[in-house]
């Protein structure tokens, strides 16, 4: 039962989690009627008073876990984006200067031929 759980609970269930939005394409879909789910248990039977104590402290363990992992992953997708748009903006400006053939590479040619 409960009791054999004990303290491998926790970190069994930050395991889980952690694997979930790492390897999930949608790790949110999954996680959400799982913790629906651990709710309805907790919450449709009666007030808090009568739910045991180890288990709201898990549910909310969960539940906080699986919002801090979201929100690290959700930062990571706009850390990533943000690089994208920068590499593409890089590309977009250099192919620009090509087309438009702006002199650039002359004047470096230049300077060059110059310097010696």
């Amino acid at each position: 039962g409960e009791d054999k759980l004990g303290r491998q609970w926790f970190p069994a269930c930050e395991a889980a989690i952690d694997a979930i939005v790492h390897l999930h394409r949608w790790p949110e879909n999954l996680l959400k009627p799982v913790i629906c789910e651990v709710a309805g248990r907790l919450f449709g039977r009666g007030t808090t008073s009568q739910v045991p104590p180890v288990r709201l402290a898990r549910f909310f363990f969960a539940i906080s876990h699986t919002g801090l992992s979201l929100l690290r992953l959700a930062e990571e997708y706009a850390s990533r984006i943000k690089r994208l748009r920068s590499l593409a903006e890089a590309v977009e400006s250099k192919t620009e200067k090509q087309s438009t053939g702006d002199g650039s590479d002359e004047e470096e040619d230049g300077i060059q031929a110059q310097i010696g």
